[in-house]
């Protein structure tokens, strides 16, 4: 998996060094996405009320890029997130994404919901990064896809899916609030 990816990636679209998250916060990762949860839990847009920004992570106020990086994990010890990004990478890379969604300074529009809001006005559109649970987001592509990125720090975000069916996309952030909510 690693060679596949920096044969695809450039440098500059791999997770640096300086800024990756730590070994427990990938296992982290790996068990929220990677089990089917014993209880499932459907929070919808509630998700993100239940599970808020993180406090103590807060992307910048008033930013209008970000910096959106891959992150090569070992396929043994990752297999669910391994599989996540190589299915999104080949997507990306389908349709002439790649190169311009997996980058350094995207122009981003950084979507804010009011105190209890839970849904935004004027409604989504292409762009726009929006915060779905705890220190999970949306940036929405052409046709409405999404690219789920996991806020690193700052303006530091990394890819870990891509969703263009709005059913899988639901199942996922379920998957991950329930075993999130129980791990």
């Amino acid at each position: 998996m690693v060679n596949q990816l920096e044969r695809l990636l450039k440098p500059d679209q791999l997770e640096p060094e300086e800024i990756t998250l730590s070994m427990e916060k990938n296992v982290e990762m790996e068990i929220c996405l990677g089990y089917t949860p014993v209880k499932m839990f459907h929070p919808g847009r509630l998700a993100r009320l239940i599970f808020p920004e993180m406090v103590d992570n807060p992307i910048p106020p008033n930013i209008r890029t970000a910096n959106i990086v891959v992150k090569a994990l070992d396929r043994n010890q990752y297999p669910k997130l391994t599989e996540l990004t190589t299915n999104m990478l080949n997507r990306l890379n389908d349709l002439n994404l790649l190169n311009t969604i997996i980058s350094k300074y995207v122009s981003v529009n950084i979507r804010k919901f009011k105190e209890n809001e839970l849904r935004l006005n004027p409604p989504i559109q292409v762009g726009d990064l929006v915060h779905k649970e705890g220190f999970l987001y949306a940036l929405i592509l052409p046709g409405y896809d999404r690219l789920i990125l996991l806020h690193i720090r700052g303006i530091w975000f990394r890819a870990i899916a891509y969703f263009d069916s709005h059913t899988e996309y639901v199942d996922f952030l379920d998957t991950f609030f329930s075993n999130y909510i129980t791990s």
